[in-house]
């Protein structure tokens, strides 16, 4: 996971940022793949893990398109919630996948 210091540029934030939404499409594809090959009703605990990364994925790509042609004083404003942000969908995404692993045991 890269470092708040490697999200301190605007530029590298976005890269960052970009990669982690397509992890994040990857797994929401695979999941729904997964869940429809399972009998019954995925488990509670996945279904939270999967809103709250569905919730992370949106609140990211709202803060890219806010930060689109951003000032080097906006990102300055907006840097430290943009990373909070960012390591919240990072954990989000980590959540899941433990999930998926302790309902495959």
């Amino acid at each position: 996971m890269p470092s708040n210091h490697a999200l301190d540029s605007i530029e590298n934030f976005r890269r960052e940022s970009l990669s982690l939404l397509l992890q994040i499409d990857q797994n929401i594809r695979e999941l729904s793949a997964w869940t429809r090959m399972q009998e019954g009703r995925p488990s509670r605990a996945l279904v939270e893990d999967m809103n709250r990364l569905k919730l992370r994925r949106t609140s990211l790509i709202r803060l890219l398109e806010e930060l689109e042609g951003a000032s080097s004083a906006y990102w300055a404003v907006r840097k430290k919630d943009a990373q909070r942000l960012f390591r919240r969908g990072r954990a989000a995404l980590q959540s899941v996948t433990e999930t998926i692993g302790r309902s495959q045991r």
